[in-house]
């Protein structure tokens, strides 16, 4: 979230004029540890399935906003130091998160507790009279009490969130599709044993066996289609074995297919993902790109924890964002940059003495490596903030060498 939407958020929370179930007023930062570990586990264990916020710099009574103390202040790294030594069940710990805005010329520092799947939170060790075994939630405005435990539907509430029972199946998949580790290959009949004994076409998940991910070989009038399809041949000849593999990967819960999708496979299968989505910027410049956040990018994330293939740099194929808001931050920025950024990348290829076919496929924006080099360039610029030097860039590129290996000019 940025500066200006957590601005507008936390004084949309400020006009409440009250606190809440995700949300705590304090005036200063905790001088007690003690106490910042319980709110830290109460948030973390909130009933809402969101991120909450502990607010500091503005008084809990009045509201009024009264800025952050130097006395005792804490930065992110101090938060995180401190909950790193503490007891927690399974040793997961809260994920914490301290950004620093301004409301009305006064610092207020807020600190994020992400939300996530892995409630309850809980101590395994007591510390300073926050005792373990506890299960701690907030309801409404009010904590738990460190000498008690949550009511029983509050605690069952947490388990069943961190199983995803309250969940849709296809949520459920995208849960599951985080743990690679959790599937297991099924099994083969006995008369069917080869030297690993198991199916390396079909897995299920360990816990949820009714879901069950299967491979499958591609008819072959798709195959053609996807090699006349100009992506997977531009990516494949970029690896050192150029031949290009089609497979198709389908999920299904008891016997209702959940998710399917075509899966390329580079480098003599070493290397597999699923097709990427394209944009266009401008209708000038295309990008393929995979949104992590969807179950294809969950998929890419499962099927490279098993990609053999180390040494080639995956984000030379496609741009990978963490979600849409991700995607269309890059949008704007893109567009907005483009055709300055166009205007010198032609002038920089000008001054390269290329052959004209190799000129034209450096030039063009769309399915050539030229659009790689481009979309990748301000992919990186998004990304660190530092503008790309276009001249190492191309050159790179020329030599056969990844264009992720930037070198950074400041930023004008």
């Amino acid at each position: 979230m940025t500066d200006l939407e957590m601005t507008e958020m936390i004084k949309s929370l400020i006009a409440l004029k009250t606190e809440g179930d995700y949300w705590d007023f304090k005036r200063e930062w905790h001088g007690n540890n003690a106490d910042l570990l319980h709110d830290i586990i109460c948030m973390s264990n909130n009933q809402n399935n969101r991120d909450s916020y502990i607010i500091i710099g503005v008084e809990n009574s009045t509201w009024n906003i009264v800025g952050v103390p130097s006395n005792g202040r804490k930065s992110q790294q101090n938060v995180i130091d401190f909950l790193k030594d503490k007891k927690f069940s399974g040793g997961i710990r809260p994920t914490i998160y301290v950004q620093t805005i301004n409301i009305d010329e006064k610092v207020v520092d807020v600190l994020i507790v992400k939300n996530t799947n892995k409630t309850p939170y809980y101590l395994t060790e007591d510390y300073q009279g926050v005792f373990k075994a506890n299960i701690y939630t907030r309801i409404r405005d009010v904590n738990t009490s460190k000498t008690m435990t949550a009511d029983i539907d509050k605690v069952e509430y947490l388990w069943r969130k961190r199983f995803g029972l309250d969940k849709s199946a296809l949520e459920r998949l995208s849960m599951y599709l985080e743990e690679p580790t959790e599937w297991k290959y099924a099994d083969i009949a006995p008369e069917f044993f080869n030297d690993e004994r198991v199916n390396f076409e079909i897995r299920h998940h360990k816990t949820y066996p009714d879901f069950q991910l299967e491979l499958t070989d591609v008819c072959e009038n798709i195959s053609e289609d996807m090699e006349i399809n100009y992506y997977p041949p531009l990516v494949g000849s970029r690896f050192p074995d150029k031949h290009i593999g089609f497979r198709q990967v389908e999920i299904k819960y008891h016997s209702t297919v959940l998710y399917r999708d075509l899966l390329l496979l580079f480098d003599g299968g070493r290397y597999t993902i699923p097709f990427p989505s394209r944009i266009g910027i401008k209708e000038e410049l295309e990008c393929w790109f995979i949104n992590l956040e969807t179950i294809t990018g969950k998929m890419y994330r499962f099927l490279d924890a098993e990609n053999i293939n180390g040494k080639f740099p995956k984000n030379i194929h496609f741009l990978e964002f963490d979600n849409k808001d991700d995607l269309e931050c890059f949008k704007r920025f893109a567009e907005g940059k483009l055709q300055a950024f166009l205007d010198e990348y032609n002038h920089v290829l000008k001054s390269r003495e290329l052959a004209t076919d190799k000129y034209d496929e450096y030039r063009s924006n769309c399915g050539s490596i030229g659009s790689q080099i481009k979309s990748q360039y301000l992919y990186n610029w998004y990304k660190t903030g530092n503008k790309p030097d276009i001249c190492e860039s191309i050159e790179y590129s020329i030599q056969g060498i990844s264009v992720t290996h930037f070198s950074y000019l400041p930023n004008p």
